[in-house]
């Protein structure tokens, strides 16, 4: 499908219409997430210097770590607790990201929907939806690995041009992973397509589509970029009654009087963040999913 005929204003009204319409779902896509997934690397001959450095030290670090770990069991303990929140989350926001693709399909039709029913539909599509992040995240893994091992070689040319070349071509997967992987999520969740076949077939869609997706990945990056600039011109405007507040208690009553507004204003400022989350996950959600069915007709 060629770009200049694609729909990119319907779709966004839509998806636009659908987030306002339906604010109950915000909560889903608060736990879904929905930035972008672009990765964001640059490298210098500051950054080879920085790695050349490390390696002679790595012993030296590895024995002071080691003694620290020894010493202290408690360490073992919180890193073994964020571990486990961390991969918690990650599940959650994938299978409420499956619960948002069925929403979607739901609103498509004008069929009625019910919150728990959504939730339990995400859940049930995770399997697949986990083994497909396994699929694409081994490549990187092994990526991950080749580019430590390169840098034990920094101080030639060749160690060198090996780790460039290992950061060129990690970013241009994770670019195009990220151009398939809601069709992958649709393919799976929709089309109830294997893991392996949902990647197979999100593919085969952006090949055939490669610019059109490109363009969508670009206004969602547009769009994120303004939403995070009104984002900031919003948080100035509801601090500035806080911290005028917090002055004149200070001045009254000392430095004690500047607790309150700050908790307050931290709380409202943390409401404000958590409905933002919830409001551009789902409308970003509801875009791509819509440019899926697009491309797929």
């Amino acid at each position: 499908m060629k770009v200049n005929s694609f729909p990119f204003g319907e779709l966004l009204k839509s998806s636009w219409e659908w987030t306002i319409n339906n604010k109950i779902l915000w909560i889903i896509a608060f736990f879904a997430g929905g930035g972008s997934y672009f990765m964001n690397m640059s490298f210098n001959s500051k950054d080879f210097e920085s790695m050349q450095n490390i390696v002679p030290n790595m012993q030296k670090l590895q024995d002071n770590v080691t003694g620290l770990w020894v010493n202290s069991g408690a360490i073992y303990f919180v890193i073994g607790l964020i571990f486990v929140f961390g991969l918690l989350f990650f599940l959650l926001g994938l299978a409420m990201r499956a619960s948002l693709i069925v929403s979607n399909k739901q609103l498509s039709v004008n069929e009625k929907y019910k919150f728990w029913y959504l939730v339990k539909a995400g859940f049930s599509s995770l399997p697949r939806l986990i083994l497909m992040s396994i699929f694409w995240g081994i490549p990187n893994l092994i990526l991950l690995g080749l580019g430590v091992l390169s840098m034990f070689n920094l101080q030639t040319m060749a160690g060198k041009i090996l780790l460039g070349v290992i950061i060129v071509i990690g970013i241009a997967f994770n670019i195009y992973i990220s151009l398939l992987r809601q069709n992958a999520y649709c393919f799976a969740v929709l089309e109830n397509n294997t893991a392996w076949n949902s990647i197979i077939n999100a593919a085969k869609l952006l090949n055939k589509n490669f610019w059109v997706l490109v363009v969508a990945a670009l206004i969602q990056i547009g769009l994120g970029i303004a939403i995070g600039l009104g984002l900031l011109l919003v948080l100035i405007a509801v601090a500035i009654p806080f911290v005028i507040l917090g002055g004149l208690l200070m001045f009254a009553i000392g430095s004690a009087g500047i607790l309150v507004p700050l908790l307050l204003g931290s709380l409202v400022i943390v409401a404000v963040l958590a409905v933002l989350r919830g409001a551009t996950s789902f409308f970003f959600n509801a875009f791509l999913t819509n440019v899926y069915w697009e491309i797929k007709k």
